[in-house]
């Protein structure tokens, strides 16, 4: 699935992170470097706009990816 519509604002964040994506996605994974599995997120069923924003509450400084689908985007978690 290509998701031209995929954004991640703010690269380097510490308490969360907005992330644009198209209507009629479900769910965005997020991987830490090791390709382990952090969290998954559901979006909204009813979100009227592309923007979801998502809490990095328990997640470490570090780098990590954030999947939609076949399209990845790095971010860094900084503390």
């Amino acid at each position: 699935m290509a998701c031209n519509d995929f954004v991640v604002y703010l690269n380097s964040a510490k308490t969360m992170i907005r992330v644009r994506v198209p209507l009629s996605v479900k769910e965005i994974r997020i991987f830490d470097v090791s390709g382990k599995l952090i969290r998954a997120i559901a979006t909204p069923s009813a979100h009227t706009d592309n923007e979801i924003k998502i809490s990095l509450k328990g997640i470490k400084s570090g780098i990590y990816f954030l999947q939609l689908g076949t399209e990845t985007k790095k971010f860094l978690v900084t503390r």
